[in-house]
C-alpha cells in the first residue's frame, strides 16, 4: 500500500510570505542550540511494499525558502521565564490537595491564575470546597522545560501535582 503526502518542513520560524512555525525538541537536534537551516517543500511518498525503494522517499522538491538551499536561517532556543503559584484546595472528602500552577511571568492577574486552577480541578472531577492560591516567593525556576513551555503556549499554564491530586 502506498500513501502520497505533501510535507512542508520548516524548523523554528521563517517569515517569507506566510508565517510558518514548527517546534522541534532540542534532543532531536542533539541538544544543539546554534545551527543553520532552510525550509523545503517536497513531494514525498511512503513505500511499504518495494524493497528496492526507500520507505520514505523524496520524489520532487517543490520549493526552497531561500531559493538556493544556502541555509540562511539560524536556530534559536526558546527560553521562557515562569512564575509559580501554590494552590491548596480543601476537598469534600477532607483531604487537602496541593499543586503548583506554572505560568509565564507576564501573567500576573490573580483571577486568571484562579481560572487556571479551576480548569485543572474540573479535569480531575473532584468535589472541592474552596481554592486558595498564592504566588510562591521562594520558588525559582530559571528556565521552563520544553514540556512546560508547550503547555503554557497551548493552554496558558502547566501544573505540577504534589498532594492528593488523584
Amino acid at each position: 500500500m502506498k500513501y502520497v503526502m505533501m510535507f512542508t518542513f520548516m524548523i523554528l520560524s521563517i517569515t517569507i510570505g506566510a508565517f510558518n512555525r514548527v517546534i522541534v525538541s532540542m534532543y532531536r537536534m542533539n541538544n544543539q542550540t546554534s545551527f543553520s537551516y532552510d525550509g523545503v517543500t517536497a513531494y514525498m511518498q511512503v513505500n511499504t511494499s518495494l524493497s528496492d525503494k526507500p520507505m520514505l522517499g523524496v520524489y520532487e522538491v517543490c520549493s526552497v525558502a531561500s531559493g538556493d538551499l544556502s541555509l540562511p536561517y539560524q536556530g534559536k532556543q526558546r527560553v521562557m521565564d515562569i512564575a509559580v503559584w501554590d494552590a491548596y484546595v480543601n476537598r469534600t472528602d477532607g483531604l487537602l490537595m496541593h499543586f503548583d500552577i506554572l505560568v509565564s511571568t507576564e501573567v500576573q492577574e490573580r483571577d486568571q491564575i484562579l481560572a487556571y486552577a479551576n480548569q485543572f480541578l474540573a479535569s480531575k472531577e473532584l468535589d472541592v470546597e474552596n481554592v486558595e492560591i498564592r504566588k510562591c516567593e521562594f520558588c525559582h525556576i530559571e528556565r521552563a522545560t520544553d514540556e512546560t513551555v508547550r503547555a503554557i503556549e497551548v493552554k496558558g499554564f502547566d501544573i505540577i501535582e504534589f498532594e492528593n491530586c488523584v
